[in-house]
């Protein structure tokens, strides 16, 4: 969501400092109450879930991410807002990734873009993730994920500012799997029936030190979500 506002706007900012400001106008017409924050790194059926949940009854967020929070980077950028419950959606991101690339054609700086609202963590210029081939040779080279999931995750996990809401960690491929956690986090049960589970793109790659790399970040997400879930439903 921060990112520098000569990309979300294109004019220059004096210092390069990253701002929100883009959305303001939306935060302050948008959601200042809501039940169900959905908030995740995109790219992974996001917006179907939110969808599903709104179809469900329920108030949440902006689907098309008008008030600038359904990739924020940190809870702390809810401090102003009234959330109830929140759902930190998350797939395999190596996936999530090529899923983005795959809009970049369509949308044009599509990447960046996505880059800068998980808060651009290792500060990547345009330049430096044109294409897939350059993000996995930058990747290689610094050892990192860099597009900025794990980051987020992170943030979301062991957040420095302690949200006043609880987190549930959900990956969208186990929505039917775990729906008796997720209707126990909700409080009430989900009509399910209108969920499909539909088949995403298989993406292969090649490259087997980028496959390790992102099999394992993927399994990592699974391990520490479901101890965290644990607790959050334990409490």
């Amino acid at each position: 969501l921060i990112c520098r506002i000569n990309i979300l706007t294109r004019h220059s900012m004096k210092n390069n400092i990253e701002t929100n400001l883009y959305y303001l106008p939306y935060r302050n017409t948008f959601n200042k109450k809501m039940y169900l924050l959905i908030v995740g790194p995109g790219g992974n059926g996001q917006t179907y879930f939110m969808e599903f949940c709104i179809r469900n009854g329920y108030g949440t967020n902006c689907y098309h991410d008008f008030d600038g929070f359904k990739h924020a980077p940190k809870p702390y950028m809810l401090r102003e807002v009234q959330v109830n419950k929140c759902i930190f959606l998350y797939n395999d991101p190596y996936k999530t990734i090529r899923s983005h690339y795959r809009r970049d054609v369509q949308y044009g700086n599509w990447v960046y873009k996505q880059i800068c609202k998980l808060g651009n963590p290792r500060k990547l210029e345009p330049q430096d993730v044109a294409t897939f081939e350059q993000y996995k040779t930058l990747v290689k080279q610094k050892k990192l994920e860099l597009f900025g999931i794990e980051h987020q995750f992170e943030q979301w996990l062991h957040p420095i500012h302690t949200p006043k809401f609880p987190i549930y960690f959900l990956d969208f491929n186990d929505v039917l799997e775990k729906k008796d956690e997720l209707d126990a986090f909700l409080g009430r049960p989900l009509d399910y029936s209108i969920f499909e589970a539909q088949p995403r793109k298989p993406y292969i790659e090649s490259d087997q030190e980028i496959n390790d790399r992102y099999s394992a970040l993927y399994t990592s997400f699974h391990t520490r979500a479901a101890i965290h879930n644990t607790q959050t439903l334990t409490k």
